[in-house]
């Protein structure tokens, strides 16, 4: 609900950009539904809401990485070693 709530407040003022964080992030975020962005990023990953993301920071980080959209730029901070492979592929 509160995505969408934002979605309408942004759409009804004159805005030049908006920040949008996304709520568990991911494949599954509702921010997803954005047809443009342009810059995507992955702040620090953890074990957190595995019951949707994955057991392993490996599997996390794969969700997490459904954020990135084809010639977007992506930026992240330092993961653990197998996250950051995730995130570079």
């Amino acid at each position: 609900f509160l995505t969408i709530l934002a979605f309408q407040i942004f759409a009804s003022e004159p805005l030049d950009v908006v920040i949008f964080e996304v709520g568990m992030g991911g494949t599954l975020d509702a921010t997803n539904v954005l047809e443009r962005k342009n810059v995507t990023g992955v702040t620090l990953l953890d074990y957190d809401h595995m019951e949707f993301l994955g057991d392993t920071i490996e599997e996390i980080a794969g969700e997490k990485a459904g954020i990135f959209m084809k010639d977007v730029p992506a930026f992240t901070l330092e993961q653990q070693s197998g996250a950051m492979k995730v995130l570079e592929e």
